[in-house]
């Protein structure tokens, strides 16, 4: 029971060399915190485990790893047999710590706009993994209140009316404050959406 409830919990997709790494190997780490099993991820060998545990362990921890990749993927990881090789192989791949890798994912942030009929909570969620990326990056994280006003900066103009509120309404702009802000704001407007069809009654 224990363990399905672990699985409902800890649903991670495959990773298809498509989409955010920093937040796909975040995930399959907290499972694996969850589980008592982060330990498989590091170099050294613990000293409370015996040689036999350790390769079992690691060999094990591979194989679920292994699990979350597509088929392309896991075909380029088949002669990986430990659970660090596989973590290092990937992070080697898709976890680009060079200096063009960190200006590329500062311009994306820079320049996320929110688009015409996006919906609020996909670009501010999309916003914030920017954010997360670039300080997985090795970049320093960035000034709270410099952080709320960049994403105040890039929602659509029909936000305006909300974006000056949180703006000269408050004493200090905070950015969870703007995040949580905006996310009701998008929960408002689904309960007014649903609503809609049974006003003309």
């Amino acid at each position: 029971m224990a363990s399905k409830m672990m699985e409902t919990r800890y649903k991670i997709d495959k990773w298809t060399d498509i989409g955010n790494f920093v937040l796909w190997s975040r995930q399959i780490r907290d499972k694996l915190i969850a589980q008592g099993q982060a330990r498989a991820l590091l170099d050294k060998q613990p000293e409370s485990m015996r040689k036999d545990e350790w390769v079992y362990l690691c060999g094990r921890i591979c194989n679920e790893i292994r699990l979350h990749l597509s088929d392309e993927i896991q075909m380029q990881v088949l002669g990986l047999t430990t659970s660090q090789e596989l973590w290092k192989y990937l992070q080697k791949c898709y976890l680009n710590t060079s200096t063009s890798s960190r200006m590329h994912t500062k311009h994306k942030l820079w320049s996320c706009v929110m688009k015409d009929r996006e919906d609020l909570s996909v670009h501010v969620k999309k916003f914030t993994s920017l954010s997360c990326e670039i300080i997985a990056l090795g970049n320093q994280p960035m000034n709270d209140e410099d952080k709320a006003f960049m994403l105040l900066r890039s929602l659509s103009n029909f936000l305006e009316h909300l974006v000056q509120t949180l703006m000269y309404e408050k004493d200090q702009l905070s950015f969870d404050d703007v995040y949580s802000t905006l996310l009701l704001e998008d929960s408002r407007k689904m309960v007014v959406k649903t609503k809609a069809p049974f006003s003309h009654n």
